[in-house]
């Protein structure tokens, strides 16, 4: 009695996977997760990298309008005690 099929293992492109031991599946899944788990952590790196940089952006937008309203407060100052 045989409890396994005899004859030719599927072939999927130029890897016949009847053909690798259950060590090298695994550590050929286990290399994929590494590689997909630095992939991810490149681009949470890059993400927090575009957000820091943004943010630096968002700061020296609000000293440049935090400057003009300053200049603008003088100006009035400076037209009031023209009037005066």
């Amino acid at each position: 009695m045989k409890l396994f099929k005899s004859g030719k293992s599927k072939s999927y492109g130029l890897i016949n996977l009847g053909n690798i031991r259950i060590t090298q599946k695994l550590t050929g899944l286990l290399i994929g997760l590494l590689i997909g788990f630095i992939i991810i952590g490149a681009a949470y790196y890059k993400v927090l990298d575009t957000q820091s940089q943004a943010a630096a952006v968002s700061n020296k937008m609000t000293e440049f309008e935090n400057g003009i309203h300053e200049v603008q407060v003088d100006l009035l100052n400076a037209r009031r005690s023209e009037s005066e």
